[in-house]
């Protein structure tokens, strides 16, 4: 190596290492450095989003106990088409998905409402969560993608990160899981369906069982996609982008 490559070779890694921030996908030499964070405002989530899922189940055990199961499946079917509409109109749905959910819901409460029978509400929840676990886990080979969006906007990733063959890797693979996750959920709820407990201690124990198990794989996920991300040079980790997106969601709040 000649004098002159040797301080050309120093002055780009130099130049590199500069340019490069925190969040910033470091590229060889003559290629743009791509952020790793996003700085669309669209990306992030009201403060909401999370507990909407909580208040259905609030509202059908508080309904059902005070009032009658048919109120309780009205007042549930009322906030699952309500929050659905209102991401849809906060441009935070995915595709046709939500709307897809819409019509689920107002499908299942319309039938749970004329049957009157808690059996016949919840069973159909549960065939509506076995397909869920195909069509997750088909997205797959489909390469449909879905889960893209949804982890944007959660950590704030920039578009072309979701690109890299160190994101699509963990993903598929966690999406695989899910799938089959959902699947044993929803073989759950029928065994537990089937033994002698009433409406509200089904809900309770379905939401005790699903929801630390639907945390765990998250955080499984998650795991797996920081080790992946982490081979990329100028990866910052998961943490740091989360933190990154949180304080822009606090000045767009602000701003608001």
């Amino acid at each position: 190596m000649t004098h002159e490559e040797g301080v050309g070779k120093d002055a780009g890694a130099d130049g590199l290492e500069a340019g490069a921030g925190a969040g910033d996908l470091v590229k060889p030499p003559g290629e743009p450095a791509i952020s790793f964070t996003s700085q669309d405002e669209d990306l992030y989530l009201p403060w909401w989003v999370g507990y909407d899922s909580v208040l259905a189940v609030a509202a059908f055990l508080m309904f059902n106990s005070w009032v009658s199961l048919m109120a309780a499946i009205i007042a549930t079917t009322a906030v699952g088409i309500a929050s659905a509409v209102l991401r849809v109109r906060l441009g935070i749905s995915i595709g046709i998905i939500l709307p897809v959910v819409i019509v689920a819901v107002l499908i299942r409460g319309v039938i749970g409402i004329v049957a009157n029978n808690p059996d016949v509400y919840f069973g159909i929840g549960i065939a509506y969560k076995y397909a869920i676990a195909l069509g997750v886990a088909l997205t797959v080979p489909l390469k449909l993608r879905i889960a893209d969006l949804s982890l944007r906007r959660a950590l704030g990733l920039a578009k072309e990160v979701c690109d890299l063959p160190e994101f699509r890797k963990p993903i598929d693979r966690s999406l695989l899981a899910l799938g089959a996750v959902l699947a044993a959920s929803a073989s759950f709820d029928i065994w537990l369906l089937s033994g002698d407990i009433s409406a509200n201690s089904y809900v309770l124990w379905r939401l005790l069982i699903n929801w630390p198990l639907y945390v765990f794989i998250t955080v499984v996920g998650l795991y797996a996609l920081a080790r992946s991300l982490s081979k990329v040079p100028g990866f910052p980790g998961l943490m740091a982008l989360m933190e990154e997106q949180a304080k822009q969601r606090a000045e767009q709040r602000r701003r608001r």
